[in-house]
């Protein structure tokens, strides 16, 4: 199926059979399928794409996980904030970095406050939840949803918009600097596990490593 746009979609109403799709362009939130359908269409379109991080929450306003029966579906939590209720939807993510998030707006069939346990379809929890991972209310997080190294790197930025704030154009300067360090060297750390980031190839062999290489047989 080939993507097209709003403007195609004339080309395609009245000279295409409307019993099949042949394309599809985005507008909003919605998938739009050429030519417009009359009725019901068989098949199915799938989308990968990155989730936006959710929103920083204090720690207390978050249920961390104490125990998992995945018979009954009932989690037990260290303590449960009094928002969590059965018609609020929550959210799953891992605890250790990169923070994974496992599943989303998923609702609770019920919540026990007194005994600190929500109940689940054994089939919503996921695969990989365990102790101590985090269960917030939908698209809310205690921890940014960015890996651990660069945890650091967001505390540096923030300093730079205090010091902004504040009018300090001295303290400033010093922090922009310490920031492009920080930055070259976060990304030199996960410069390998970006998705589709081109493969670097080394040539043992070379002129530049030939010497390296003759020094550490020596040594």
């Amino acid at each position: 199926m080939s993507r097209a746009t709003e403007a195609d979609e004339s080309t395609y109403n009245g000279s295409y059979s409307a019993n099949q799709v042949y394309a599809y362009y985005l507008k909003n939130n919605l998938v739009n399928l050429l030519p417009v359908q009359s009725g019901a269409a068989n098949g199915s379109l799938r989308f990968v794409y990155f989730i936006r991080p959710s929103g920083l929450v204090p720690s207390s306003q978050v249920a961390v996980v104490k125990n998992i029966d995945r018979t009954t579906g009932i989690i037990t939590f260290q303590s449960l904030p009094s928002a969590y209720s059965n018609t609020t939807p929550v959210d799953f993510y891992k605890f250790r970095s990169p923070h994974t998030i496992m599943g989303i707006d998923v609702k609770p069939t019920s919540v026990a406050s007194t005994q600190k346990t929500m109940t689940f379809n054994p089939a919503d929890i996921p695969m990989f939840l365990a102790v101590g991972d985090h269960v917030p209310l939908a698209e809310q997080c205690c921890i940014p949803q960015i890996p651990s190294d660069l945890h650091v790197f967001l505390a540096q930025k923030t300093a730079e918009r205090i010091l902004e704030s504040q009018g300090d154009l001295e303290g400033l300067q010093a922090a922009q600097a310490k920031s492009k360090e920080m930055e070259f060297r976060a990304g030199t750390i996960i410069d390998n596990r970006v998705d589709s980031s081109p493969t670097k190839l080394a040539n043992r062999r070379g002129i530049l490593t030939s010497g390296l290489y003759s020094r550490r047989r020596r040594g």
